[in-house]
């Protein structure tokens, strides 16, 4: 697959629980597009052994299939096995959370990537929150690709080291996984907060589908203020 851009930072997918077990890494890309389409994206992945840390295991970089300097807008050249990957229901029902049939995301296992330019991103579908949460039909062609939903409410407050935070009228999480680093990045939201866009990509975080806003600044407040620091 060729002409791919890249519409994420590198994040870690999943963290190994004892050193060796293989961390796994990805970086969501879509087709270079104007504006995202249905079905035109996919959460590339590759996979690195963990190694011991000081108080458990940690995931090195740049040992995998993934640059650790790749950016959004990165033009990409990919060879890899599309898949579709996610828990059972019996993995769900022993965590206890999520939801006990979240279905499937899917992936591109990596065998090589390769930056050769750079493109502008597409711009985020816009969707309704219904379109995009856990069980509805829209979730298919709307996963891993850019999105939008507008004039939405914090149904929950989250502080700056709060991994994520929900809207009314939905159980899916609004999450900081692609941008935080540390508390100074972490976002503030309070209770009724009202949201005039959020943009972000859905992905399945083991049981439970979320929302990750690329950057703390896709979370826009109405009026045009900014739950960032």
């Amino acid at each position: 697959m060729s002409g791919l851009v890249v519409t994420s930072s590198k994040f870690v997918v999943v963290r190994a629980t004892k050193s060796g077990l293989p961390c796994f890494f990805g970086v969501f890309v879509a087709d270079a597009t104007a504006a995202a389409q249905p079905y035109a994206g996919v959460l590339a992945i590759s996979s690195t052994p963990s190694v011991d840390g000081p108080s458990g295991p940690i995931c090195p970089g740049g040992l995998d299939a993934i640059p650790d300097a790749i950016k959004v807008g990165d033009l990409v050249n990919v060879i890899g096995k599309l898949s579709e990957t996610g828990p059972s229901p019996s993995q769900c029902v022993a965590a206890g959370s999520g939801s006990p049939t979240p279905g499937k995301e899917r992936t591109l296992a990596l065998c090589s990537l390769e930056v050769a330019g750079s493109a502008t991103p597409p711009i985020p579908l816009d969707v309704a929150i219904g379109d995009i949460q856990d069980g509805s039909a829209g979730l298919d062609g709307r996963m891993s690709i850019p999105v939008r939903v507008t004039n939405v409410e914090a149904a929950t407050a989250a502080g700056p080291s709060d991994s994520k935070y929900t809207l009314t009228g939905t159980t899916m999480p609004v999450s900081n996984l692609l941008y935080f680093k540390g508390i100074p990045t972490g976002a503030t939201i309070a209770l009724g907060d009202q949201f005039s866009s959020i943009s972000g990509v859905p992905h399945l975080d083991f049981c439970t589908w979320m929302l990750l806003p690329r950057t703390c600044g896709e979370q826009v407040l109405q009026g045009g203020g900014s739950p960032c620091p």
